[in-house]
């Protein structure tokens, strides 16, 4: 939760009702604040490619949890330290912050099925990682699986409207963590509450000694409430008490992030969500019917159709011999140095923007010194400041003041592919990359 307010002032955002809420949650002076950015899990940086150490809390006053088999537990070969909650059979949801987008999750993240990580239904890769772009408020990512996720694992459907009239029913989490702090593996456990308060991105718990609320590992936890007579997900737990004493908790709404997000991600990535061109993961995810991996790429692969001279592909796609299909021209998209509009659009899972331009290109972390870019790539400095990254290298004057192209390998149809996409795509609403 730190991790979430010191963000949103190094990038100057106004705070809103939503955070308001936070300032009733009286957790102690500013210090005590900062002390949190050490303690809480998957607030606190990682190197690249490995998981954030696994620390378990409990959901405070809850009991274990045998069923809801659709919540997960997010983790590494270590241990479990977040939860999560299927949105679809292969879509799960988490908290934000769980999730550093620094580093490569992709490398390290498992996701659980079952009471915990010793007895696990079965445990699942991630294909890619989605963060909000137009907002951090509601602290929510959403987890591509490696395939459907297992039988019995049934997705609530989501609260489309929070009504202020339901203020005071009762809510129930579910989520992993341990019942005591001897325990050592994070075991799935449900407890009940009540809604207190509704803000613009963010719902507070009822303040109640006598209900169950969260610690710090139940992040990303489902909190349903049943209407009636049907139970519905309504958000997922974000912060509470780091000292787990006080019973105020926070939870992320969903309904708010549903059509500019949630709705847009959930139906890409369905059967038959993919147009030609766009990246898939399933032949049946292409409204084509096939998926067809790229040649320099690897895990990179895109919707295709058959094609003839007769029957061109669309820019900027062409017709490939001997097979006959539509592909990209080399480098594919994805590729260092092509345009993006997310982390997940690049191999390298890095989109970037350079410093005082508009466009976004695949990139990587570097420094000038200790950590240079590629051959045909220069590092400089970044939309954020607190990194830079690798952009195809600028012409340089030679002794006699001409521009000289850049070394071999620098080059630049990534622009002309990014043009070629958007006009692929411009019959569909996304959400614009921030």
């Amino acid at each position: 939760m730190v991790f979430w307010i010191e963000r949103m002032a190094s990038r100057g955002e106004r705070l809103g009702r939503g955070d308001e809420i936070l300032a009733r949650v009286a957790w102690g002076p500013a210090l005590a604040l900062a002390a949190m950015v050490v303690a809480a899990p998957g607030c606190r940086s990682q190197p690249p490619g490995s998981a954030p150490a696994v620390v378990s809390r409990p959901l405070i006053g809850g009991v274990d949890d045998l069923d809801d088999i659709e919540v997960v537990g997010i983790g590494g070969e270590e241990g479990i330290f977040c939860s999560g909650v299927l949105l679809t059979d292969r879509i799960v949801a988490t908290a934000a912050h769980c999730l550093d987008q620094r580093t490569n999750v992709i490398a390290w993240l498992i996701v659980t099925f079952g009471q915990n990580k010793a007895q696990a239904i079965t445990e699942m890769r991630a294909l890619e990682v989605r963060w909000p772009q137009e907002t951090f408020y509601g602290d929510v990512a959403l987890v591509l699986l490696e395939g459907p996720a297992p039988e019995g694992a049934t997705p609530r459907p989501i609260l489309r409207q929070l009504d202020p009239a339901l203020i005071g029913q009762v809510v129930r989490m579910v989520a992993f963590g341990v019942s005591t702090m001897e325990q050592s593996v994070a075991t799935k456990v449900q407890g009940t509450a009540k809604l207190w308060e509704i803000g613009d991105f963010l719902m507070t718990m009822a303040d109640d000694t006598d209900v169950a609320h969260v610690c710090q590992a139940d992040s990303g936890g489902a909190a349903y409430m049943t209407i009636d007579g049907t139970e519905y997900l309504i958000g997922l737990i974000k912060a509470a008490d780091p000292a787990c004493e006080r019973p105020d908790s926070l939870l992320a709404r969903l309904d708010r992030l549903l059509d500019g997000f949630i709705d847009p991600y959930l139906a890409r990535h369905s059967d038959g969500g993919a147009i030609l061109g766009e990246r898939c993961y399933w032949d049946a995810q292409c409204v084509t019917g096939r998926c067809l991996p790229t040649s320099d790429l690897a895990g990179f692969s895109y919707c295709t159709q058959d094609c003839t001279p007769e029957t061109a592909c669309p820019e900027p796609m062409i017709c490939a011999t001997p097979e006959n299909l539509c592909r990209f021209p080399l480098p594919s998209p994805g590729s260092l140095g092509t345009g993006c509009r997310f982390s997940t659009d690049c191999e390298s899972l890095r989109c970037m923007r350079e410093k005082d331009t508009e466009a976004f290109f695949c990139s990587e972390a570097c420094l000038p010194i200790d950590w240079p870019c590629s051959d045909g790539f220069e590092c400089r400095d970044t939309d954020d400041p607190e990194e830079m990254g690798c952009f195809i290298a600028l012409a340089k004057p030679d002794d006699h003041g001409c521009a000289v192209s850049p070394a071999p390998g620098a080059r630049a149809p990534g622009r002309l592919v990014l043009l070629g996409l958007l006009g692929l795509v411009a019959r569909r609403f996304r959400a614009p990359r921030r």
